[in-house]
């Protein structure tokens, strides 16, 4: 086949640029003895939860880490500070805000891929002007904390003269309702118990007075509980600290470690007190529950003989030994990403690609956190992974979205390297066991490819029966127009499980991109728009980019994929784009309406690739597969492996 460098075919790469400026085998290390594990960083708390501040003016957050013994600690200037709109409200190291503009923002603090936040309202600036006597403000203005936590307020005096002073510390405080928020000096409050306080500083003749609303979460607003374990597999021997969180209606989070009953269904494999402290006895599994209120939860622990590390080998072939379990992780992989979090372990990942940042509403946890480059195109920031300290970095194995002086640049900074694709059907399960592996969380890998192998078993089997004369002809379009996926693709892949025939068997003029390679990445072959059309293709679908709305990723919300405001006017361009080339008129395809538009990388090449699978068996044969419901099955999957509700557009029609 002839090979030819393809223009358009870099476009996509040359239009990300310009954005960044905007399992197999498995071996352990087995260590000289057992230790017993620390508490586990379960939650950051930032005080107040809601506030506001006047354009101009400042206001001092604290955050406070929770342990899953029950412990807590400040760690004000621990965290990381960020600001989602610095332009209406900065944010210092120290947690001391200020607001620049009108608007609400949302303040988070990190610590070791632990996020809290919490929302700032900045209203306009005061009208101090033609002051006839000296008047005293507070920060904030209005607060609202949880009962037990303290809130710092800040009292300026301003006079007639316009002078401001900061009289924080030589102020009276009192307040209104000693029940709900007790004063401290220096302005510290204390919320107690649900109600609102108004908070008054003195000096002399003059006041200022701030609201303090106190929320206190009740056994009746329970929603759920959630056991929080250090790994899915401990060592023979150690004794572990495990905790327990409450989510209540109020969407406040607190651990309740030692109020809940905690149980093991196998005493012998592993014990656990009252106060969640596991003791691995003899290797095994065993459920570990917890009960509050009527609620429950329950997690599956295995203990094997003590590990430190595991070797695993990735998608590029390389053994790789990284620490186990991995607790800091940072992902140049989108896919890989989202199959991290549906391991259930978001709150490992300490570094994203940017296009997952772009992707607020799928990763609300996640949207806060740093950026470290795109997952293709430019180079990543090497800088950034270092500062944030993982002890892995996920990449792509596909040469074609590949890095080649990762290792190089991050290794000798102790960063290893995994290289994953984890939207390949073929390689899909060996990256998934290999990421569950070294997170720790196997049994929930197991879990996941068994819902996702589940579905493909039913579809595979129901088409096996076709014959191959009988098959439907395919012709699947990669964004680029008239570029097809060839053998090994992905999309290939998906043609065949879906009982189709891809009509690429060859021929045409296969692409050269940077670092792309045929073997590994699969063909991708620019076909003539005349052999394309006789070659008659009974469904044509394609991958859609609406390289517009890509350029303003980030400044606007996604109109495709997973939003709270899908437009589907893109999809359809695409779908028109098709259906009006000269002389395609006359495809089967085209004439029976069955052009079929994917959202690029949000389904067929995605962890959601099953998804994409079913509605390919619905637009291939829909009498044989006429009780399937691909959009029931991926709002099931949003549920079960992301806590997510339906939304956003995904294929078209």
């Amino acid at each position: 086949m002839k090979r030819t460098v393809i223009t358009i075919g870099l476009l996509f790469l040359c239009l990300i640029a310009p954005l960044l400026a905007g399992c197999d085998d498995k071996e352990k290390t087995e260590p000289a003895e057992t230790e017993s594990s620390p508490p586990i960083l379960a939650l950051i708390s930032i005080t107040p939860t809601m506030a506001e501040v006047k354009v101009g003016e400042t206001l001092h957050f604290r955050a406070i880490a929770a342990y899953s013994d029950g412990s807590e600690e400040e760690v004000t200037e621990k965290v990381t500070w960020e600001s989602s709109n610095p332009n209406v409200a900065a944010l210092s190291a120290k947690g001391q805000a200020e607001g620049k503009s009108e608007g609400e923002v949302t303040l988070t603090a990190t610590l070791k891929g632990v996020v809290g936040s919490a929302t700032l309202t900045v209203s306009p600036a005061r009208n101090l002007s033609g002051l006839t006597q000296s008047v005293i403000f507070l920060n904030p203005e209005r607060a609202w904390a949880k009962s037990d936590e303290m809130v710092q307020f800040s009292a300026t005096l301003v006079r007639t003269d316009g002078t401001w002073e900061d009289v924080t510390s030589q102020v009276t405080w009192e307040s209104s309702d000693t029940g709900s928020a007790i004063p401290g000096t220096g302005g510290l409050i204390e919320a107690k118990s649900a109600g609102t306080a108004t908070i008054t500083a003195t000096q002399g003749d003059t006041k200022g007075s701030a609201l303090l609303t106190v929320v206190q979460p009740t056994l009746e607003s329970l929603v759920s509980l959630e056991v929080l374990a250090p790994s899915e597999r401990q060592g023979l021997g150690n004794t572990v600290q495990f905790g327990a969180v409450a989510t209540y209606e109020e969407g406040y989070q607190e651990i309740v470690t030692t109020e809940v009953d905690w149980g093991s269904s196998d005493l012998s494999v592993a014990t656990v007190s009252g106060t969640g402290l596991v003791e691995a006895k003899s290797e095994g599994s065993t459920t570990l529950s917890i009960s509050l209120a009527g609620k429950t939860a329950s997690f599956v622990l295995t203990v094997v003989t003590a590990v430190t590390s595991v070797t695993v080998i990735d998608a590029a072939g390389t053994e790789v030994e990284v620490p186990y379990p991995v607790e800091r992780i940072a992902s140049l992989n989108p896919a890989a990403l989202e199959v991290i979090c549906a391991l259930d372990a978001k709150n490992r990942v300490v570094g994203v690609d940017q296009f997952s940042k772009w992707n607020p509403e799928f990763y609300p946890v996640l949207k806060t956190r740093p950026s470290v480059g795109m997952p293709m195109g430019m180079p990543p920031n090497y800088e950034k992974i270092i500062e944030l300290r993982p002890q892995v970095v996920v990449s792509y194995a596909d040469p074609m979205w590949y890095y080649p002086d990762l290792e190089e640049k991050v290794e000798a900074a102790g960063v290893k390297v995994l290289r994953l694709d984890c939207y390949k059907p073929e390689t899909f399960a060996q990256d998934v066991e290999v990421l569950g592996t070294i997170l720790g969380k196997e049994a929930r890998a197991d879990q996941y490819l068994e819902f996702i192998e589940a579905s493909v078993r039913e579809i595979e089997e129901r088409v096996s029966s076709i014959p191959a004369a009988e098959k439907v002809k395919v012709y699947f379009e990669w964004f680029t127009p008239y570029v097809a996926y060839g053998a090994k693709s992905g999309p290939d892949q998906l043609i065949t499980r879906a009982g189709g025939r891809n009509i690429y068997e060859g021929g045409g003029e296969i692409v050269t991109m940077p670092g792309y390679d045929p073997e590994m990445s699969g063909v991708y072959s620019l076909m003539s728009p005349e052999w394309l059309v006789q070659q008659n293709a009974d469904v044509i679908i394609k991958d859609y980019i609406d390289m517009e709305s890509m350029m303003k990723m980030g400044q606007e919300p996604k109109k495709t994929g997973y939003t709270s405001e899908p437009d589907p006017s893109g999809l359809a361009k695409g779908q028109e784009e098709i259906e009006n080339r000269p002389g395609w008129q006359v495809i089967k395809a085209v004439e029976e309406g069955k052009v079929y538009i994917f959202s690029f990388g949000e389904l067929a090449s995605s962890p959601r690739w099953a998804v994409g699978l079913s509605y390919m068996a619905k637009w291939f044969y829909p009498d044989l597969f006429e009780d399937l419901d691909p959009q029931a099955f991926h709002a099931d999957w949003l549920e079960e492996w992301h806590g997510l509700e339906a939304q956003g557009v995904f294929v078209y029609p």
